[in-house]
């Protein structure tokens, strides 16, 4: 984008030599293409991110051994199998719950989504999780923490 600007300059400088009229013509149509370039490129990239987050189903992506660290922070630790055959898994958003539970029962403490951004796990391949995890305004402790997890969105590459 840099480049475009630079070169918009030059070109601004070179016609402003001939006129002043001329190079404002010219910078007027150079910007024109310039934000028809831009809104392009922004829908393209849209374009692909939607079709990146429609690769993998969240059925395919398999946990094992998945254990949280429970506080304000926390760790998730484990490891992910991407069960799709074509695409390389990306990222993936869960929605955690963490339950304070007591003989009177549980309650929701802590619900929290969050992204696995560093992954990138080949078609069919594992890698390990290792992922800081954030609950905002968790009560202290009266019980037990329980916890739980849902895959709610996949990002996958070619």
């Amino acid at each position: 984008m840099l480049w475009f600007v630079i070169a918009l300059l030059i070109v601004f400088l070179a016609f402003g030599a001939a006129g002043v009229r001329n190079a404002l013509k010219v910078a007027a149509v150079l910007f024109i293409v310039f934000v028809v370039f831009v809104v392009g490129y922004m829908a393209v990239q849209k374009s692909k991110e939607a079709a990146s987050k429609s690769r993998i189903a969240p059925s395919e992506v398999q946990f094992n051994e998945l254990r949280l660290g429970i506080g304000t922070s926390g760790k998730l630790t484990g490891t992910v199998r991407n069960a799709s055959r074509r695409y390389r898994l990306t990222d993936v958003e869960l929605e955690i719950t963490v339950r304070d539970c007591t003989q009177s029962g549980c309650d929701v403490v802590g619900q929290d989504s969050t992204h696995l951004w560093s992954l990138n796990v080949p078609p069919g391949q594992v890698r390990a999780v290792d992922e800081s995890v954030y609950f905002s305004n968790l009560p202290p402790k009266r019980g037990d923490y329980q916890w739980d997890y849902k895959v709610i969105g996949t990002q996958g590459k070619e």
